[in-house]
């Protein structure tokens, strides 16, 4: 825990969507994603060793202040990292040209779906990833058969950088 900490911090791992308070007397709640929710704030159990549920490589520290307990800031901002990142791994094997048609086809309605039930935020956060970043090479474009918001956001995309091969 940071010295002479006086509120709580919230150390999170974006690519597992997990994280956990101290608060300055020391104590340590933990949070998680499970079926699409935050479990938490729980009482780690005796011998968790933090190092190896949190990963180092993609942890960070919150920025902002989680609140009081039940930290509704720290539950919010896991909440939106979670669906961020399942919004960018379904959007990932839509134009990954090394998947097969079947699985990129697959990929669209998934998409579709997260996009639809994700918190306005995320789905904000993805538009601006996309409409910000170049195809990378191996993108596939043509064949991405979207609707509803997740079609808006893919075809303002493709207006902006054209469609890769």
């Amino acid at each position: 825990m940071p010295e002479n900490a006086k509120r709580p911090v919230f150390t999170l791992d974006q690519c597992a969507t997990r994280g956990w308070v101290d608060e300055p007397d020391g104590r340590r709640f933990l949070f998680e994603i499970a079926d699409d929710a935050v479990v938490g704030p729980t009482v780690p159990p005796d011998g968790l060793h933090f190092g190896m549920w949190m990963q180092p490589p993609s942890r960070r520290e919150m920025i902002a202040d989680p609140g009081d307990f039940p930290y509704e800031a720290a539950q919010a901002f896991l909440r939106h990292k979670y669906w961020l990142n399942r919004i960018m791994d379904a959007f990932v094997l839509l134009v990954d040209g090394s998947c097969s048609a079947e699985v990129r086809g697959l990929a669209g309605p998934e998409l579709e779906k997260k996009i639809d039930a994700a918190a306005p935020e995320a789905v904000e956060e993805f538009r601006q990833i996309l409409l910000h970043t170049p195809w990378p090479l191996g993108t596939v474009t043509k064949d991405a058969a979207l609707n509803g918001r997740a079609g808006e956001i893919f075809a303002e995309t493709v207006a902006i950088h054209g469609h890769a091969p």
